[in-house]
């Protein structure tokens, strides 16, 4: 049973539950409450994925169906402009596929 927090102008907080329905998923980035239409793909443990739920506006395309949060954007880019990836590689394939020497 999903439970949904709410606060009315007058500063009343109350929370809704409501039964057999999920809410929709929101991004989860800070002060953005835009519906999810994506996860972040960015490896964090082996086989797992950072997986925060994104908005359009939020969500970075790094290669085909793969996108990052801002943070491990940032976090890729700083990999990729230090070298950690050649040049033809970068749009390629998702970190976690790519065979580095």
């Amino acid at each position: 049973m999903p439970c949904i927090p709410f606060r009315l102008p007058d500063g009343t907080s109350g929370i809704v539950c409501t039964r057999d329905r999920r809410t929709e998923r929101r991004c989860s980035v800070d002060s953005c409450r835009a519906p999810s239409g994506y996860q972040c793909d960015f490896p964090v443990s082996r086989g797992k994925t950072c997986d925060r739920h994104l908005c359009a506006a939020h969500a970075r395309e790094i290669a085909p169906d793969v996108h990052y949060c801002p943070r491990h954007f940032d976090v890729w880019n700083a990999y990729r402009d230090a070298g950690g990836i050649k040049r033809d590689q970068i749009d390629a394939a998702p970190l976690e596929q790519l065979k580095l020497p």
